[in-house]
């Protein structure tokens, strides 16, 4: 019913939104967006975030479509819907930087490349001050297919007492 999905959208929305851990491209937060609930990709990825062209069409005709029929006083049936929005993203590991972990396709350097700490990418923690308001006022966690930070998102969220989705890898 509509009065709950308001409510819903209204809690996901509170703080600084959803945190769409491991997200890749964006497409959990694209979905989100549509909704017009705030989200925030964090992957180590240098592609964060960026959706595939077609998918980047789809965002932004919903976008321009939701606006012009606000525009035109057409939205009676959606009109408790918040309009589309952006999603930030970060690029960055969630909590730690995993031991082993391939360089070449997590951060994007050849194979023939050494990594040095001053390129390496940074970590998502409370600790730091730039994510810190990001990650204690999340709404809430999730991820799908996280990898090695599926034991980090369960550890942060019961930490901190913050609602949770994983959907692992099998």
């Amino acid at each position: 019913d509509r009065a709950t999905l308001k409510k819903v959208i209204n809690f996901l929305n509170s703080g600084s939104g959803v945190l769409d851990v491991a997200g890749g491209s964006g497409h959990v937060s694209l979905a989100f967006s549509l909704l017009g609930i705030k989200s925030t990709v964090i992957d180590p990825r240098e592609t964060v975030g960026k959706l595939p062209g077609r998918d980047r069409k789809i965002f932004k005709k919903a976008i321009r479509g939701k606006k012009n029929a606000m525009d035109k006083g057409e939205m009676q049936h959606e009109s408790f819907l918040p309009p589309p929005i952006e999603y930030a993203s970060l690029r960055a590991w969630f909590a730690k930087r995993p031991e082993g972990i391939d360089a070449s396709f997590r951060e994007g350097k050849s194979s023939g490349q050494l990594l040095h700490d001053d390129e390496a990418v940074p970590i998502c923690t409370i600790c730091s001050q730039e994510n810190n308001d990001l990650l204690q006022n999340c709404s809430a966690i999730v991820s799908l297919h996280p990898d090695e930070a599926t034991g980090d998102i369960v550890d942060f969220a019961v930490e901190h007492r913050i609602p949770f989705l994983i959907v692992p890898c099998c």
